[in-house]
Formats: structure tokens, C-alpha cells, sequence
């Protein structure tokens, strides 16, 4: 009777029940293909994915209900006069919220600054809209 043989690509089994997450799983897969591809002589290429722009998605959601333009978050304005964004602050630069606090969250985000500098928030939103629309 023969005997199999395993082979190992420098590292030994893993068992369920050693894994402890899926980041765990994850890692020991990425780490077992590359060992693999390097001692079959080859690299794995990845395409690299375009950068979404954020001023284009920010204009394609202007629109929605739940952004809108302010000189600060409806939380914030909910302590002052019902008119200080047509009075005082009339001539103020605003910036462009998104509606969190109606989700769970402390308050309003901003995903555009009156600079015009956009969020860090805005640019993951854009990239994970462009993931899933593939």
C-alpha cells in the first residue's frame, strides 16, 4: 500500500479550528498563493483600478434627498434662530452634508468643505460605489 506524500509550501496544515477569523483565513490563503506563484516562477499582476472623481460623484448626488448645502449641520443650527442660515450667515461659503444623524449617527457629515476640499468620507463613498457598480 502506498503511502501519500504531502507537500508543503512552507507552512502546515491549518485546521478549522485553528482559525480564529476570516482575516486570519484571508491571510494564510494570500500568504500560501505567493509562496506558490514564487517557487513556480511567477508574480501576480493585478489591474489597477481607476480613482473615482469626487467632484463628478458629489454632482450626481446633489440632487438626493439626503445631501444638502449649509453653513453647518442641522444639529448645530437646531440650537439658533429658525432663520440664521437667510440672515447672518446668507453671505457665508456652505458645505455640502450628508443626512448620518437620521441613521444613527451624532450628527451630519461633511463631504465637501466650503474650500472646496473634499472628505475623506466622499472619496471611500465614491470608491465604494464604483466597487459595487461592477
Amino acid at each position: 500500500m502506498n503511502k501519500l506524500q504531502q507537500i508543503y509550501l512552507d507552512r502546515p496544515p491549518i485546521y478549522p479550528a485553528q482559525i480564529t477569523s476570516s482575516t486570519d483565513l484571508r491571510c494564510n490563503l494570500t500568504d500560501t498563493l505567493q509562496t506558490l506563484l514564487q517557487k513556480t516562477n511567477h508574480t501576480l499582476i493585478t489591474p489597477s483600478k481607476p480613482t473615482p472623481n469626487c467632484e463628478t460623484f458629489l454632482n450626481s448626488l446633489k440632487t438626493h434627498f439626503n445631501i444638502y448645502q449649509a453653513s453647518m449641520s442641522r444639529q448645530f443650527a437646531a440650537d439658533l434662530p429658525a432663520d440664521i442660515e437667510q440672515t447672518a450667515l446668507k453671505d457665508e461659503p456652505k458645505d455640502w452634508f450628508i443626512k448620518t444623524a437620521d441613521f444613527g449617527d451624532d450628527f451630519d457629515r461633511v463631504l465637501q468643505h466650503r474650500d472646496g476640499e473634499f472628505t475623506q468620507l466622499l472619496e471611500d463613498i465614491a470608491c465604494y460605489h464604483q466597487i459595487f457598480q461592477w
